[in-house]
């Protein structure tokens, strides 16, 4: 279900939770790629262009939020084939291959962006009471998540097995049990989009053929001053899987 809001105690840290992608671990890419993601990629969220706005905690103490086209995803798309989840994030500008400088502007202080990041947070048995809160979704049970150290290197991950009721860090999405690295496919730097894949022949248990999952997830850029420079928040929407 839908969350407007997070409670302050639960609000995110940052969005590589313990059990984070490494980037030096990355799995090879054994298998070939596909040459088209037409029906691949037939799921997914469409999202306004523009619609950044402050993030409920690291964000700065502007009175409106900063324009920043790299964060602001315009549509993330996803689909399995074979063993493998491929997710597509389209952005309203190209992502940089080096850090941003951002001069004084007004309110804004001169800073640099140095990376950014987004997810698919997925509900895969529509319960809130069960997995981690996020930005806009409760529930989630399963943390596809990309990051992009600017002019360094990039890396995919899903977390998963959250704790339970009852357990200290219940509802708290930095703490998983299960964990599964991913590969980094077309786009990137330079380009307004990225695709990356993971082998998810391990979950099924999450995502079941034929049933309906709801999905959210978030977009965030990161400077030397702000844990959430840019923020980007995601409306909730479901996804079918192929049956």
């Amino acid at each position: 279900m839908r969350k407007t809001l997070l409670a302050l105690g639960t609000v995110l840290a940052g969005i590589l939770p313990a059990g984070c992608g490494d980037p030096t671990t990355q799995p090879a890419p054994s298998d070939p790629w596909p040459t088209d993601y037409t029906d691949i990629m037939a799921a997914g969220l469409t999202d306004p262009v523009g619609d950044l706005r402050l993030a409920p905690g690291g964000a700065p103490p502007y009175r409106q939020p900063v324009g920043y086209p790299p964060v602001d995803i315009t549509r993330l798309s996803l689909g399995i084939h074979g063993k493998y989840l491929y997710m597509r994030a389209d952005f309203s500008g190209p992502l940089p291959g080096a850090r941003v400088s951002i001069p004084h502007s007004g309110e804004v202080e001169a800073q640099e962006v140095s990376s950014q990041a987004f997810n698919i947070s997925v509900d895969s048995d529509n319960d809130d009471a069960t997995g981690a809160w996020g930005e806009g979704i409760a529930g989630v049970d399963i943390f596809f998540a990309v990051k992009l150290e600017y002019g360094q290197w990039s890396t995919a991950y899903a977390n998963f097995g959250f704790p339970p009721p009852g357990n200290p860090h219940y509802r708290d999405i930095h703490y998983n049990s299960g964990h599964i690295e991913g590969q980094m496919g077309p786009g990137g730097p330079g380009a307004s989009y990225i695709i990356v894949r993971m082998d998810v022949s391990s979950l099924g248990t999450y995502l079941r053929p034929g049933s309906t999952v709801e999905i959210g997830g978030w977009s965030e850029a990161e400077s030397n001053l702000y844990h959430h420079f840019a923020f980007d928040p995601l409306a909730p929407g479901q996804w079918t899987l192929q049956p």
